[in-house]
């Protein structure tokens, strides 16, 4: 089960991601942490798996995923599309 994150902050969706451990949906894009591996997963609405990032850190991990939402609020698409 995901938290419909459209209303929350970029900020705040890191933290449900990357503290939290709760999965997110933005604008239709699952968004998932992979703690144990340092990957964050998305799908896109088209059933397209991806990732944002594969990296250890923790900033550049948060910068990935505060870059991928900024993109994806402004209408850019991830993946595969018809």
């Amino acid at each position: 089960m995901s938290i419909d994150a459209d209303n929350m902050s970029e900020e705040e969706i890191w933290k449900m991601l990357a503290v939290d451990g709760e999965s997110v949906d933005v604008e239709g894009y699952f968004i998932c942490f992979d703690e144990h591996d340092g990957i964050v997963w998305y799908t896109n609405c088209y059933g397209v798996d991806g990732a944002i990032t594969n990296t250890e850190s923790r900033d550049e991990a948060k910068k990935a995923v505060l870059s991928f939402i900024k993109n994806v609020r402004a209408g850019r698409d991830y993946g595969p599309i018809p």
